[in-house]
């Protein structure tokens, strides 16, 4: 059994490892669930959310990702300009574990 969450990350300017660009995990909870369906549909939501056209955010790519030892299903990565955040790339990801993770 699975537990699904949303996890926000946000575009750094540390290259200090040689990878470019860099994402870190903002200190952010959502809920969780054990039904995938139900997961997805938050994912869509969330994506829906931050990307609306009158904030000034624009979606730049959605994706799938193929399930492996980091356990990351869905991502999307979105430019912010909407005034009441700090301007930059952040990425929305869907997220499972075996534990719970707002325990």
């Amino acid at each position: 059994m699975y537990y699904y969450c949303i996890n926000y990350l946000f575009e750094t300017d540390n290259t200090d490892c040689g990878f470019s660009p860099l994402f870190m995990h903002l200190p952010v909870t959502s809920q969780y669930t054990n039904d995938k369906e139900t997961a997805l549909k938050w994912f869509d939501d969330a994506v829906k959310a931050a990307c609306k056209s009158w904030n000034g955010n624009k979606l730049v790519w959605t994706k799938d990702e193929k399930l492996d030892y980091r356990c990351i299903i869905k991502q999307a990565l979105f430019e912010c300009n909407e005034p009441a955040y700090l301007k930059g790339r952040y990425i929305i990801e869907l997220g499972c574990y075996t534990h719970n993770p707002c325990e």
